[in-house]
């Protein structure tokens, strides 16, 4: 068994990062038969020139069978456990490939067995759709020598179904990803929650520090306002009730009267213009600090 070949690609800068992090080729899915042809011998024999690719052959029975299980364990073991807003979509390839190479003193046959999952899976974001894209690549090796390798092609089916993984176990191991990630969902949630309130509370604050200066600017307004009247010997005057502009006379009127252009000023509380010109005059009032 030759340890997996990972390739990650998406169309978001970040989502490219991560995986690349990890140890992930980054990079978009590549062609099994490429794949191979350029990454798996080359870089188990470092290009020795009497490694060569002999046959290729598809085996679309065993992409049938894979992804038949890989939608299984995805619908029916992670999904009702961890929801994914968007069902993600699965492919799989799956390739048989014959190498012979001169090694020991003599000539050997190995066969690569090569299944691939891809999964694809959309996301909501800010700025629209977000596309993430895996596919891993697993590779066994059957090798024997090419004098034997008729009679040991009859072996091969049982040591590559010897090498896989029981069901059961693709099962548990799937429902406890699945509880993982919805644990791991609960708590992003917890702490965005979190980070809201946090936000509401710091907005909170900010409001009663911005109050309290308008509060304090008032309470010095009306200060200097006051001052300044106090200097000029004035009050402000205002008729309650009515569009009429606020006057400034002089202290010690006791009554001021205005009919919205023009004002009367008295000292006598039995003075009343109205008797005189009725239903024109309206009585202003000091305005209390």
């Amino acid at each position: 068994m030759l340890p997996d070949q990972v390739y990650a690609y998406s169309n978001n800068p970040m989502l490219r990062a991560s995986p690349a992090n990890q140890g992930v080729e980054p990079g978009p899915p590549t062609p099994l038969a490429s794949y191979f042809r350029e990454y798996r011998p080359p870089a188990r024999y470092n290009h020795r020139t009497d490694v060569q690719i002999t046959r290729w052959l598809e085996f679309p029975e065993e992409a049938k069978r894979r992804l038949q299980l890989n939608e299984y364990l995805i619908t029916r073991v992670f999904h009702p456990a961890s929801p994914f807003q968007v069902m993600p979509s699965q492919q799989c390839e799956a390739a048989l490939s014959e190498v012979t190479l001169l090694e020991e003193g003599g000539k050997w046959v190995e066969v690569y067995c090569l299944p691939a999952d891809s999964t694809s899976l959309a996301m909501p974001g800010i700025y629209g759709v977000l596309s993430l894209h895996q596919s891993p690549v697993h590779t066994l090796v059957l090798r024997a020598l090419a004098a034997e390798a008729e009679a040991f092609a009859r072996w091969a089916p049982v040591i590559m179904r010897s090498a896989e993984a029981d069901v059961d176990w693709l099962v548990g191991v799937t429902r406890m990803t699945a509880e993982l990630t919805r644990q791991a969902l609960h708590s992003q949630l917890q702490i965005f929650q979190r980070m809201q309130e946090i936000s509401r509370t710091l907005s909170e604050v900010d409001d009663m520090i911005v109050d309290s200066y308008y509060r304090r600017s008032r309470a010095m307004d009306r200060v200097f306002e006051d001052y300044g009247q106090a200097v000029r010997g004035v009050e402000t005057y205002v008729a309650p009730g009515l569009d009429f502009p606020p006057v400034e006379p002089p202290l010690g009127c006791d009554r001021v009267w205005t009919d919205g252009n023009e004002y009367l000023l008295t000292n006598d509380p039995r003075f009343d213009p109205n008797e005189l010109d009725p239903q024109r005059w309206t009585p202003m009032e000091p305005v209390e600090h």
